[in-house]
């Protein structure tokens, strides 16, 4: 989150001028750190230390460092509507409204959209069986390239 954190300062931005989009997936990737800092946590109570799952943590440190690379790109992308580019002004918001004209029609208004319903909030998980699905994914991928490599060899 520090890629990103600093991609909004030097916009002068906040979280809540983005759009929805990327709103969305600064939200996902802060779950997705306390998710791994957990695990962490969980992982160095444990006495016993394993090599895949040190692998597999590792790999998940790589994908959020990536995930934060990534958002602060779209972040120095982005150029808000109200803010002009030579000066960070914003625009005059004032525009001067048209005389009515005798065959002039109103323009329908839009219809709101619904609010989504709010979903139930979810358990929150250890991790540790997200980490131990991940080991054996891990170990049974290098079985079979092992199997592979015995018969072509």
């Amino acid at each position: 989150m520090k890629v990103v954190t600093s991609a909004l300062k030097k916009k002068g931005l906040e979280i809540e001028e983005l759009p929805s989009l990327l709103q969305e997936r600064i939200e996902s990737l802060k779950e997705l750190i306390e998710k791994y800092n957990e695990t962490i946590d969980d992982y160095e109570s444990t006495e016993e230390r394993d090599k895949d799952t040190e692998a597999e943590l590792d790999k998940m440190e790589d994908f959020i460092a990536s995930t934060d690379q990534d958002i602060a790109n779209e972040i120095r992308k982005f150029t808000p509507a109200n803010v002009r580019n030579f000066d960070r002004t914003p625009e005059p918001t004032y525009e001067p409204t048209p005389e009515p004209t005798p065959d002039y029609e109103p323009e329908p208004q839009p219809q709101p959209q619904p609010t989504p319903e709010p979903q139930p909030e979810k358990k929150k998980d250890s991790g540790l069986g997200f980490l131990v699905i991940g080991a054996l994914l891990l170990v049974g991928t290098v079985g079979v390239v092992n199997i592979f490599k015995k018969r072509w060899h």
